[in-house]
C-alpha cells in the first residue's frame, strides 16, 4: 500500500494513512462538512493497510469541535478500527479535543459507547 492522503480543504476532513510508519491521522476543523465525499475510500484504505500493518499502529484524531456531523463521520472509522483491534492488532489511539468545547463530555461518552480504548487528549 502507498501513502494515502486527503487534504482537508473546502468542506472535507484531512486524512493521512502512512503504512511505512504505521500511522493514521484524521483531522477535522470544520463544524459542517461533507462526510460522504471520501468515507468509502477512507474505509477501504484502512482495510488495505491492515493486510500488511506495522507491528504497532498509531492513530491520531484531531477534532476541533465534536458535534453530530463529526460523530457521524467518525463512527464508521471507529467501527473499522475496532474490528482490527478485536482481531488482535496492536493499535494505539489518541483523540485530541478542545478542552473547552461544550461537547467534550459528550465525546468522552461517545468513546465509551463505541467500546474502543481511546486516550482523550485535552488541548
Amino acid at each position: 500500500m502507498e501513502r494515502f492522503e486527503i487534504l482537508g480543504i473546502d468542506n472535507q476532513p484531512s486524512v493521512v494513512i502512512d503504512p511505512d510508519y504505521g500511522q493514521m491521522e484524521f483531522k477535522c476543523n470544520l463544524k459542517d462538512f461533507n462526510i460522504a465525499a471520501h468515507c468509502e475510500s477512507v474505509l477501504n484504505k484502512i482495510k488495505e493497510y491492515f493486510y500488511n500493518p506495522q507491528t504497532v499502529t498509531n492513530i491520531i484524531f484531531s477534532v476541533k469541535e465534536f458535534n453530530p456531523t463529526t460523530a457521524k463521520w467518525l463512527l464508521p472509522v471507529f467501527k473499522t478500527i475496532k474490528y482490527y483491534k478485536d482481531k488482535g492488532y496492536f493499535i494505539n489511539i489518541k483523540w485530541y479535543l478542545e478542552k473547552y468545547d461544550d461537547n467534550y463530555k459528550t465525546a468522552i461518552d461517545y468513546c465509551q459507547v463505541i467500546d474502543l480504548p481511546i486516550k482523550i487528549m485535552a488541548v
